[in-house]
């Protein structure tokens, strides 16, 4: 019997909710965990040199570390999330989740004790280890991503929504550690072993957690369900549908919402972080009198539009049902294409 016709079993204390949302956390911890403290740790102490004064001095991959970064990050996360989606591999997306958070873990213990090494005079070498594992960090997230996406498909509706408002609880997260760090440590060098030691120690959690995942009978319920439902499907299919069919078929459905989140992404990717991570207050007399310490202002107003805006919307979508969204599919759109052009003109101008 199918596990379809059995009555669906309870999250009890809705654990595995919280694990999916830990999850989502995890999936941009790695992206996240980078920008954050990329002007106070990269940009202003480790990728600068030492003068024969012994003061800081910039160089070429402070100034630009934002645009090397964006480029490191989202390039090979791009193209592990395509070659997941097209290629299977042995041990399903269990395997590959439990592979990619042991590997985001290595890369955040080789981060953290560079942290410890004095590179002021191989700032050329330090800057290209760190892209290297920049890329594979990323690489490693973006088979994380997907496959946990994966995992989720098979659960009801708010369990997906668990993963974005995860992504968005993550910005908030990293940040307040970043701001604590900050202020209650002496050193930047301090400040940033705690910071990546805090991120490590959520990534370890991820991976723990989804290890017990299968002893919780609502996981087990719900990916045998899948199993069967996936096996149906083959059978009726048969050999003569090919894979990219059935993508295409999927996506014709879908090809709407594709194309705005493409759209959101593309706008918010090309202006954050090379443009928009460290921008400071301007004053003409070039003397900073805001309220917010220079070091705090970008983490603090980052954490506060994260937590009140963004988070907020994730959180009403769980009670709002997707089936009303099907026949206005387009007016959405568009609305979101126009007020997003609104705000873009008013920024630019």
């Amino acid at each position: 019997m199918l596990a379809v016709e059995k009555e669906a079993p309870r999250d009890r204390y809705n654990i595995v909710y919280y694990i999916m949302l830990l999850h989502g956390v995890g999936t941009l911890m790695p992206w996240n965990m980078f920008i954050t403290i990329a002007p106070s740790y990269f940009v202003d102490y480790k990728l600068k040199e030492v003068g024969t004064d012994g003061v800081l001095i910039g160089t070429t991959y402070s100034l630009n570390f934002f645009s090397y970064l964006g480029i490191c990050s989202q390039l090979p996360n791009l193209l592990t999330n395509l070659a997941n989606v097209f290629i299977r591999s042995k041990g399903g997306l269990g395997r590959r989740i439990i592979l990619s958070l042991i590997t985001v873990a290595l890369i955040i213990i080789i981060t953290l004790v560079l942290v410890f090494i004095d590179t002021s005079h191989i700032v050329t070498t330090f800057f290209f280890l760190t892209m290297l594992t920049v890329i594979v960090l990323n690489a490693a997230n973006g088979i994380y991503q997907n496959s946990i996406y994966g995992v989720v498909a098979a659960f009801p509706q708010q369990f997906t929504n668990a993963i974005v408002l995860g992504n968005n609880v993550c910005g908030t997260f990293v940040s307040i550690i970043n701001i604590i760090t900050l202020t209650a440590l002496e050193t930047v060098q301090i400040a940033a072993s705690a910071y990546f030691l805090i991120a490590l120690l959520t990534v370890t959690t991820c991976l723990v957690t989804f290890i017990l995942l299968p002893r919780f009978e609502f996981y087990r319920y719900y990916m045998k369900k899948a199993e069967e439902e996936k096996e149906v499907v083959n059978l009726n299919e048969g050999e003569s549908t090919t894979k990219v069919m059935l993508y295409w078929e999927v996506f014709k459905q879908v090809w709407v919402q594709c194309l705005n989140v493409f759209l959101v992404f593309f706008v918010t990717l090309s202006i954050f972080p090379a443009i928009m991570a460290d921008t400071r207050i301007y004053r003409p007399n070039g003397v900073y009198d805001f309220w917010l310490p220079g070091t705090l202002n970008t983490c603090t107003t980052f954490s506060a539009q994260q937590l009140l805006v963004i988070s907020f919307a994730s959180c009403s979508m769980n009670n709002v049902n997707i089936d009303h969204f099907h026949s206005g599919n387009v007016k959405i759109f568009g609305w979101s294409l126009l007020m997003g052009g609104k705000w873009f003109a008013l920024w630019i101008a």
